[in-house]
């Protein structure tokens, strides 16, 4: 990745010898991270990107670990819904990427996946909530008038 190359070019330019030892350390271990990184950019590590869990199949698992504590913590939440077809349709992009050059994750994983990804649109075909049950019952400490402005944007959402 030109990227990487850009900030190993920039790290370079940072006397090494000239920091302290603890951040010397720091130094090397961030410069051998992108000598890595860079290492291996001509296999695309990115098109085995795919995993059982953490990929957009349990977007609404992040709900769970989510404070909806703040109107601030409600439209954190409302921006990753909105920008979610957008994570999708470039997922999909990656996924025909990988497809075209026969790269993929293995198998197992594929198929844990896709499990995941039928289970999340049963439960949307279902009418079952796809977003999180905070948006039923706000906290006492959010005003009337921003549970008005929520409710509107989470049904746009």
């Amino acid at each position: 990745m030109p990227a990487d190359a850009r900030v190993l070019d920039d790290l370079a330019a940072i006397p090494r010898e000239q920091l302290p030892p603890a951040e010397q350390l720091s130094y090397d271990l961030f410069r051998h991270d992108y000598e890595m990184r860079k290492a291996a950019a001509p296999f695309h590590r990115e098109y085995y990107a795919v995993e059982a869990s953490g990929g957009p199949q349990s977007l609404n698992e992040v709900a769970d670990v989510m404070p909806f504590e703040t109107v601030q913590d409600y439209d954190t939440w409302l921006r990753r819904m909105t920008g979610a077809p957008g994570l999708l349709d470039q997922f999909g992009d990656l996924l025909i990427a990988a497809r075209r050059q026969e790269a993929h994750a293995a198998a197992i994983i594929m198929e844990r996946v896709l499990r995941a990804a039928r289970s999340a649109g049963a439960r949307q075909a279902g009418r079952q909530p796809v977003l999180p049950i905070s948006f039923r019952s706000y906290p006492d400490s959010i005003p009337a008038a921003d549970r008005m402005r929520l409710t509107r944007r989470k049904r746009r959402a």
